[in-house]
Order: C-alpha cells, then sequence, then structure tokens
C-alpha cells in the first residue's frame, strides 16, 4: 500500500527536518522553500544552518529519490495528500507573533486547490498562538481556494517538539505526537499518517494543540528559572544546588530534568513563545505573573557570572576574559537569544578585553556582536586570560583538563556558567573554580 505523498512549505530547522524524516517512513516528499538561495542549498544537500546528522539524512534522502525541491510550488501543493506549513512566525515588539508568512502560505494552499481533485489535509506544524487555525489558516484557505472546508479538504494543528542539536533524533522517535483537527475525516488522515509511531498520541481540537505547544514550553522555562533561583541562593547559603537537586529530583512530582543551574536560557523556542502567550494572556485580560517572572529571571541570571568574576578579580577593567560557548547550548550555531551576548555585553561595559569562542556559532554571533574579538582555537582563548567564562557544554570545553587550564591562563579563574566540571577535578591545582549554585 502506498504512503500518502506530502508537501511540506518551509526549509527551515522545523521544516527541512520534518521533511527528511517523513521521506526516511517512505513518503514521497516534496519541500517548497521561497528563497532561491537556500532552493539551491538545499537542492545541493547542503543545510544552511548547523545541526547533527541533517546534512547526511538530506543527502541520502535526495539520492533515493524520496525527498525532492519543489521547482514547481503549486505542482507541489496540488498534487500532495497532505501539505505541512512550517514557516517562519516572528515576534512583534509587544511579542506578538506575526502570522504574514502563515497566512500567505495557507492562501497558496488554496490557491492550488481550486482545481484539485480529490481530499487534502493542510496541517500547520508553525508554533502560532490558539486559535490561529481555525482564525486564520482555515478562513485563508477557504477565500483562496473558493471551497469551504470539508468534502476538498480539512485542516489540522500539529505542533513540533523538536529540540535544536537533536531535532532529527526528536523527530524519529518522538515522546509525543499532538494533533487538533478540524473535523473526523482530517483526525482520521492524522491518526493513520502517524499509525506507527510509538508514542503516546493526543488528538484534541486545533485550539488545544496549539495551547500544549506554548503550555509546554512556559513551563520548562518557568522551572529553569525556579532552579536557577534556588541554585543561586544555595549558592549564598553555602550549599551546592546539585546535592538538593538529588533530594528532590526522585520525587515524581518534580523530578529530575531542567533543574540544572546556569546562565539562563536562549534560543528561538522559550523566549518568543514565552513573549507570545504573555501577549495572549494581555489581549485575553488575563495576566501571566509565573512567565512575566521567568522571563525577567532569565535576563538578570547571566550577570550572575559577571559577579563571580569580580568577587574574585576584583576591577574588572583591563582584564582579559576568554568567554567560551557562543551558540545558546551546544551542537548548534544558533545564537538567538543567546546569553553570551548579555556577559559579552556586560564584560564589556566594565572595561575587560573578552575574547570569544565557539566551535560553530562564531559567524553567527558576529552578528549580534560585530565588534567582539574572536580566537580560532579554545587555547588562543584561553593563554594568558586572567578568567574564563564557559556559557555553552560543548563536548570540546568538556574535555579541557585543569591542567591545559591552568597553564594556558594567567590568573585561572573558571566561571562554570553550566556547570561541566567537578568542583573536585581541580582540587590541588591553581584554578580558582566558581560554578552557578555550587556552595563555597
Amino acid at each position: 500500500m502506498s504512503k500518502p505523498s506530502i508537501c511540506v512549505v518551509g526549509g527551515g530547522f522545523v521544516g527541512l527536518t520534518t521533511a527528511i524524516v517523513l521521506a526516511q517512513h517512505g513518503h514521497p516528499v516534496s519541500l517548497v522553500e521561497a528563497s532561491p538561495e537556500r532552493r539551491s542549498a538545499l537542492a545541493a544537500a547542503k543545510v544552511p544552518f548547523f545541526e547533527p546528522g541533517l546534512a547526511e539524512a538530506l543527502a541520502t534522502e535526495l539520492a533515493q529519490g524520496r525527498l525532492t525541491i519543489a521547482s514547481d510550488p503549486t505542482k507541489a501543493l496540488a498534487t500532495s495528500e497532505i501539505v505541512f506549513l512550517c514557516v517562519g512566525t516572528p515576534s512583534g515588539a509587544d511579542g506578538s507573533v506575526d502570522l504574514t508568512f502563515v497566512e500567505r502560505a495557507a492562501g497558496d494552499v488554496g490557491r492550488a486547490l481550486r482545481d484539485r481533485a480529490g481530499y487534502q489535509v493542510v496541517v500547520v506544524k508553525s508554533t502560532v498562538p490558539p486559535g490561529t487555525l481555525e482564525d486564520v489558516v482555515v478562513p485563508a484557505i477557504a477565500r483562496a481556494s473558493g471551497k469551504p472546508p470539508g468534502d476538498a479538504w480539512g485542516a489540522a494543528s500539529n505542533p513540533e517538539f523538536l529540540k535544536e542539536g537533536a531535532a532529527l533524533r526528536d523527530a524519529q522517535e518522538p515522546d509525543r505526537i499532538v494533533v487538533g483537527a478540524t473535523d473526523a475525516r482530517a483526525e482520521a488522515a492524522m491518526r493513520a499518517l502517524y499509525a506507527d509511531a510509538k508514542c503516546p498520541q493526543v488528538f484534541s481540537n486545533p485550539r488545544t494543540a496549539e495551547m500544549i505547544k506554548y503550555t509546554a514550553n512556559s513551563f520548562l522555562a518557568v522551572k529553569i528559572a525556579f532552579a536557577n533561583e534556588m541554585a543561586n541562593l544555595s549558592e549564598k547559603v553555602g550549599v551546592d544546588w546539585y546535592d538538593v537537586v538529588a533530594g528532590i529530583g526522585p520525587d515524581p512530582r518534580i523530578g529530575p530534568h531542567f533543574l540544572r543551574p546556569g546562565v539562563g536560557f536562549g534560543g528561538s523556542c522559550f523566549p518568543k513563545d514565552l513573549a507570545a502567550i504573555q501577549h495572549v494572556g494581555r489581549e485575553a485580560a488575563t495576566p501571566l505573573t509565573l512567565v512575566d517572572a521567568a522571563l525577567h529571571h532569565n535576563e538578570v541570571q547571566p550577570l550572575r557570572v559577571v559577579e563571580m568574576l569580580k568577587e574574585e578579580l576584583g576591577e574588572l577593567r583591563g582584564k582579559r576574559i576568554a568567554l567560551l560557548g557562543l551558540a545558546f547550548k551546544p551542537d548548534t550555531d544558533d545564537v538567538r537569544e543567546t546569553r553570551a551576548l548579555p556577559i559579552w555585553r556586560a564584560l564589556r561595559e566594565r572595561g575587560a578585553e573578552v575574547v570569544c569562542h565557539d566551535p560553530m556559532a562564531m559567524e553567527t554571533f558576529r552578528t549580534l556582536a560585530p565588534e567582539a574579538s574572536f580566537a580560532k582555537t579554545v587555547e588562543e582563548a584561553l593563554r594568558g586570560a586572567d578568567a574564563a567564562v564557559l556559557q555553552t557544554e560543548w563536548a570540546e570545553y568538556r574535555a579541557l583538563t585543569p591542567a591545559q587550564i591552568a597553564s594556558w591562563m594567567h590568573a585561572a579563574v573558571l566561571v562554570d556558567g553550566r556547570r561541566c566540571f567537578e568542583r573536585e577535578a581541580f582540587d590541588g591545582t591553581r584554578v580558582r573554580y566558581r560554578a552557578v549554585g555550587l556552595g563555597r
């Protein structure tokens, strides 16, 4: 039995990963990408951002012919049984979500539907506020196609839960699948699409599915902020936060995950989605005070490592500081909302000489801080430095030994913003080790 043909609109992080994994499952997949430059790159199996395993998987699916980069978007849309919308949803200044690209893509689908025979399901995978599918996408398709939802087409929300740095694995082995369909026929098509998935599946209405995505990210962000706040307090009262986690993590109501102390969260999801749900709350006259607090705490948390540097070095003016890690997390070159930027700015404001390094994200960070100084290697960054701040837990940094750090650095102060090391590793060395949540 042949598998339904699929069109994925949007060749970014979500769209490309979705297209590749659906092709791996045997679906004929057409990928529609608006940017000519990105389209050409994808056709040559070149991924315009760093994500482990994605380029190799793309090359395989292109070579096997299961995945094609659409040269005729209208034909790809018109001939596919299921269309996934994976387009960008940028934030407005007030946190609102700009749905221009979503509405435009929905209109394109509608126009392709005019002369199509048979039934098609249109699936929104972009992260959008509750009500978007019903209030924006469905009307846009209906207007452009001249066909009301029902016999010719149906729609569904199918939010993604992909982690940068592990997107391929998350798509191949999801921990859950959430679908909110507009009608029974669309839901049946989505159930069939995911029939072989070995994970919990939640089928609901579109607004609930959209709300699930925002709730998940909001909860995790609040948990991170809470953990960092308690870690800061633990440090001040002489308690190691990891020892606290060992005592609270086994409680099934709490769990051990997302309790690691650090300099805060960044990336394209948490800050953006929290700002969006804040806007939804304001529009609904329901203030989200916990979300507000989490975002505020995340802005001040990076400054904790600057305070540690001052405690160890005193005056920072003229001091050479190595900033290790510019991406918001390892295994990506994404610097959106990276906590490295406020750290870099705060150190520069205090007169420090900051030398930056990252295995993958130096060029993307340069777009945020054109005047930043970069070292080609971690050794170059550390050599002669008075202190180092470890901001991203890359494996390259975890592999550093206390002996290397001590021999390369001048004053040998290491402020570990991600708790990559054990304090005991530096016993007997000249390295003064500080970390978030590490009681003295």
